[in-house]
């Protein structure tokens, strides 16, 4: 590197140190510990003023620069801009933090009479990592509430199990739940965490509309005593216990884990990987017929027969029948007849009719039937009433 190269980087250094000197003197935030009340206009330096005429009047190049120098020399103002925001961020916080813990410990450094309370009980040790898990809550529903519990996504089951125990520690708590209803093993057992996962979405759901209503009482609490009956027995049967811990299933012995259904795979496969064809057949005019599927493979071989089914001649439906029976005494002077018809799906129309002897009919004249022309007319009906 050249003598005249080293020169001119080195001038320039000089000239970027005086820059951030004249800066610091003109966009310099007050301290964090000031406590003056311009902490938002400390934040943005020197308010609406351009920032490079400020400075460079301070170091009296004031319209002696190019525009290539003032871009360069721009760069790093606001470079070193952002440096200080980012330091004043950080002291700003340390002093809001300060300011909450000192005001912590003026409230609680002191009992009812003025005296330090000694009395406090230590709260139950929790490892830090699980302490910090669970107090950090997302803003809204979690993206995993109201999924299944095999669904959760994978990156999101550690917070739906976070989630969930910080659930069941409200549940235990608020409704007094002793262990036998709620181990402190309930994670370990399946058919309990799905009881406390399916309550969880419930009891969100029975509150997610903000606003009174009968859902709580009628949905959430009913159930709520159905569940703890539940896990009552479930806890009962898993044999755990305060006393005895976790107690993992036992295996049945015959080379299968618990739980696990000993299936007969011939047979499923027998029975779930078969085809069922359906097919209309007419049945004959007469007689009877035998039908019967054929099954081929992809070469066109017969590879299995079903057995014969058969088919009896079609059945020629009967015609109607009628049945007229008395029905009351509507007034004095007048009977009310009913009549029935079966499988007359296509009658239309009634006639009544009159005869001395039972054996020649005519029509029943018009006056006596003058009060069911009228009920026809309103009802429609193929049971019609006669007087």
């Amino acid at each position: 590197m050249s003598e005249e190269t080293q020169n001119q980087q080195q001038g320039g250094a000089a000239e970027d140190d005086a820059l951030l000197m004249a800066w610091d003197e003109i966009a310099a935030p007050a301290s964090p510990d000031s406590g003056d009340g311009d902490e938002d206009q400390a934040e943005d330096g020197p308010g609406e003023e351009d920032p490079w005429t400020a400075v460079a009047e301070a170091t009296g190049r004031a319209g002696d620069i190019s525009d290539q120098e003032a871009a360069q020399q721009q760069s790093v103002i606001e470079k070193a801009r952002q440096r200080r925001r980012e330091r004043w961020d950080e002291l700003r916080a340390q002093r809001q933090a300060a300011k909450q813990k000192n005001e912590a410990a003026s409230a609680g450094g002191a009992g009812s009479n003025g005296e330090a309370d000694q009395g406090t009980p230590l709260a139950p040790y929790r490892d830090p990592r699980v302490q910090q898990k669970l107090e950090d809550d997302s803003d809204g529903v979690p993206e995993w509430l109201g999924l299944r519990w095999r669904e959760i996504p994978t990156e999101q089951q550690q917070q739906a199990w976070i989630g969930l125990r910080k659930w069941v520690d409200w549940l235990v708590r608020e409704y007094r739940l002793p262990a036998h209803v709620v181990p402190a093993c309930w994670y370990r057992h399946p058919d309990i965490t799905a009881e406390l996962w399916a309550a969880m979405n419930m009891e969100y759901k029975a509150w997610a509309e903000g606003a009174p209503s009968l859902t709580p009482m009628m949905m959430w609490h009913p159930n709520l005593e159905q569940m703890i009956v539940r896990l009552r027995n479930k806890v009962e049967n898993a044999g755990c216990s305060p006393e005895k811990g976790h107690q993992p299933p036992i295996p049945p012995g015959n080379g299968l884990e618990p739980f696990e259904i000993a299936y007969d795979e011939d047979d499923w496969q027998a029975a779930t990987s078969g085809r069922r064809e359906t097919q209309g057949v007419a049945r004959p005019a007469a007689g009877s017929q035998w039908v019967r599927a054929v099954a081929f493979d992809g070469f066109g071989e017969q590879i299995a027969a079903s057995n014969p089914v058969g088919l009896g001649a079609a059945r020629v439906n009967h015609r109607p029948e009628a049945f007229a029976r008395f029905g009351s005494l509507a007034e004095a002077g007048e009977a009310e007849l009913w009549l029935d018809v079966e499988r007359g799906t296509q009658v239309t129309t009634v006639q009544w009719e009159t005869s001395a002897d039972g054996e020649s009919w005519q029509p029943l004249p018009d006056e006596q039937t003058t009060a069911d022309a009228e009920a026809v007319e309103e009802e429609d009906e193929v049971e019609t009433p006669v007087r």
